[in-house]
């Protein structure tokens, strides 16, 4: 299993001890003059604040550049300008310290992003999977800047089909061949019971990646899904009630598990293309007759 990051706000900000450490701690960024920042840059709306000098900024745009606009594009989400803070700890020690200092009561992981009601914040520290875990966790914040936090399986869903960089999302990400795998065989996970879960703790691996393979489902397998994930994730974060998506989904799709089985087998016998087939068709036919295309990506 991995050694997961966590977005923490759905668990434990109802105490008043962690609201005062995260008033220390967003002070203490916000003031130069409290903690010297060795490093500190802006990239979009992304304030990173390091105890050790980044010497390629190049890289950071490479991680997180495009990630707002990649998340807000596909899920049409309106354009949100507020401020997340990352906090980048040069090793793991460092990280502990400061975690262990104004979080005391926060299970530590090697990343965690954090939101009550200002601006969030991303801690971690510099490891092997930095890029994972900073996409992971920016895709978080961008998602629950509204303050409205999505249903567990959906944000971590989506964080983790976010995670890796743009041309692996489609065909590339390491839980499709065990995914289509599965669905030949007939197990096709339930939504329903994603849709029940709402503990943390309770979100196994085996949940990440059946999260992760609803959202690749409902934004790839054809036009009606990607709009039902949009309008969900819309009327969601603007508090408009409405059915379980998966009761939605029951209502477009005669036979669910079958279009579920045949999306990945499709998915796993073009592991090469980093766009679907769809788009691809879609494009060449919009283009050889001289539309301007929009391929779903």
């Amino acid at each position: 299993m991995k050694c997961r990051a966590s977005y923490i706000s759905r668990l434990f900000w109802g105490w008043a001890v962690q609201l005062t450490c995260f008033a220390i701690a967003a002070a203490a960024i916000a003031q130069p003059s409290d903690r010297q920042w060795p490093f500190e840059t802006k990239v979009d709306v992304f304030k990173l604040h390091s105890d050790f000098e980044l010497n390629d900024r190049q890289q950071l745009e490479k991680i997180l550049g495009d990630l707002r606009q990649d998340v807000s594009g596909m899920l049409q989400l309106s354009s949100q300008d507020t401020s997340i803070h990352i906090v980048l700890f040069s090793n793991s020690k460092e990280y502990t310290r400061y975690m262990q200092h104004y979080f005391p009561s926060i299970v530590q992981r090697r990343a965690i992003y954090l939101q009550d009601r200002g601006p969030g914040m991303l801690f971690t520290f510099w490891h092997d999977d930095i890029e994972v875990d900073l996409r992971h966790e920016a895709v978080h914040a961008i998602l629950n800047q509204r303050g409205v936090q999505l249903p567990l399986w959906l944000d971590e869903g989506l964080a983790e089909y976010f995670e890796v960089p743009k041309e692996q999302r489609f065909a590339k990400n390491g839980y499709a061949p065990m995914v289509a795998d599965r669905a030949k065989n007939g197990l096709v996970p339930s939504l329903m019971q994603l849709e029940k879960l709402s503990n943390m703790a309770e979100f196994s691996e085996e949940n990440y990646r059946n999260s992760w393979a609803w959202i690749h489902f409902l934004l790839h397998r054809r036009q009606e899904t990607r709009q039902l994930l949009v309008d969900y994730v819309n009327r969601h974060r603007k508090q408009i009630s409405q059915p379980s998506l998966s009761r939605q989904l029951a209502e477009i799709s005669s036979n669910l598990s079958q279009e579920f089985e045949e999306h990945f087998a499709k998915v796993s016998s073009n592991p090469a293309l980093s766009v679907p087939v769809e788009a691809a068709a879609e494009s060449a036919v919009k283009t050889a007759s001289g539309v301007l295309s929009n391929p779903i990506r």
